[in-house]
This record gives C-alpha cells, structure tokens and sequence, in this order.
C-alpha cells in the first residue's frame, strides 16, 4: 500500500472520530442547560432596525451569527434598551448576555433594572459576541430591563447576539441525589438545646455582580468542528494530487 493512500486514510479516520464527538456533545451540552426563561417573555425594545433584527432574535441558548435571525440590532442607537416583561413571577439566579458578533457595534457596559428596584452593572462585554455571565442570589421578577450605558466609539446599531435567563437550581442533573437515612426526630427535645429564632432585620440580600465566564462545552464544539472542516480540506486536496499523478 502506498504511503499517500495510507495518511488519506488516517486523516478520513481522523474526520469520523472528530464529526462523532462534535455530533455527540452538542444534545450532551444543551442537556445540562435548564429552560431560558427569557421565551416565556413579552419583548419589547427602544427600536429596532429591521424585523430580521427585532428584539426577540437574541433569545436563545445559542452563538449569534454574523447575519440576521439571531441577533438584536437597534436602529440607529449607541445606548438602546431591550426589556423583558413576564405574564407573572418567574423565578431567575443567572443571565447570560452576549454583544453583538461583529466588532463595530460594541454593548460595552450594560445596566439590568429589575422590577424590586435593584440593579446590576455589569463589567465590560467582549466586543465578539462571547457570553457574558451574571450569577445572582434568586429573584422573583416579572419584568427586567437591559440599558446599555456605555458603548463603542464607532458603534451604529447596538444590540445584543444573546440574552439568556435561568434559574440554576431546576438543571438537570447527571446523577439522582443521594437520600440521606431517615432518623427520628426526638418528641420531646431539652428546652435548652432548641433553636432560637433568627433576628429579623429587613434586610433583603443584594444580589452580587456576576463575572465573566465561558461556556467550555461550546467551545469544545467549536475545536472539533473546526478540526473536522480542516481535515476535509485536506483529504480533499490529497485525493485530487493523487488523480492527477501519472501511473
């Protein structure tokens, strides 16, 4: 067997393995998202710049492409405002927010509004449209309002390519929880040894601002299916030389 046809042959068996894992771990990855809570929401926005880049394009769990159906362009606006409102409470501890993909149109810094009154800053948002995470203590909201504050100096039509809302604690989990041994619990317990009530203060918690994270999973996608794209090419390239070679 001829040496070029044995590295065609690793690099097709390369291209299987790599369009197996990528196939396998995108439905692996979506799995371990609890539901966006954000579809549940009534969207509205300070403009939009057309209905193929009208507020709601940007709920979703996804990556925002480069070109329309997954993205929120204002039209015309460097500090534009897109808001949620809910029928009735849903319950939130996570939003997930991305700029837009391109680079000229920079969501820089953005302020959520809740409906108690609290507010989040957030830090300064990749200019490419990688998330951005927020974690929090958990809310009962039925509206919250995204302004941005800050924005690129060329930006033209800000907006985000994703925001994404979760209440953590209702992910799935991989592995059923373990049941603690039942005990009974004394009839008549000491006097001494019950609790006293906690101190009530009225104070409620704030809710603490979240940093930047990114989605490994995802970006394990991404390197194989690139992987992949590449080792197509060049099987590609090897077999066209291989026809062209005299006998």
């Amino acid at each position: 067997m001829k040496p070029q046809k044995n590295f065609a042959d690793f690099l097709a068996t390369l291209l299987v393995l790599a369009l197996s894992a990528a196939i396998f771990s995108l439905p692996a990855a979506a799995a371990n998202l609890p539901p966006n809570v954000a579809l549940e929401a009534s969207v509205s926005t300070s403009s939009d710049y057309n209905e193929e880049y009208a507020g709601w394009r940007c709920v979703h769990d996804g990556w925002a492409e480069h070109d329309s159906g997954t993205e929120w362009a204002s039209d015309g606006e460097m500090t534009p405002w897109i808001r949620f409102e809910f029928d009735g409470a849903v319950s939130i501890n996570q939003i997930v927010l991305c700029d837009r993909s391109n680079t000229t149109d920079w969501s820089r810094i953005v302020r959520l509004t809740f409906d108690d009154g609290t507010q989040i800053t957030t830090e300064e948002l990749d200019d490419d449209g990688y998330e951005y995470t927020l974690d929090f203590d958990l809310k009962n909201v039925t509206w919250v309002q995204f302004d941005v504050i800050e924005a690129g100096e060329i930006s033209l039509n800000n907006g985000f390519g994703r925001i994404s809302m979760y209440n953590t604690n209702d992910a799935p989990t991989t592995e059923p929880p373990t049941e603690a041994p039942a005990t009974e619990a004394p009839t008549d317990p000491p006097a001494e040894e019950q609790a006293a009530p906690a101190e009530e203060t009225g104070e409620t918690p704030a809710a603490t601002e979240g940093t930047e994270t990114e989605e490994g999973s995802n970006i394990i996608v991404i390197v194989l299916v690139a992987a992949a794209l590449v080792a197509v090419v060049v099987v590609f390239v090897i077999v066209l030389k291989a026809k062209k070679k005299p006998k």
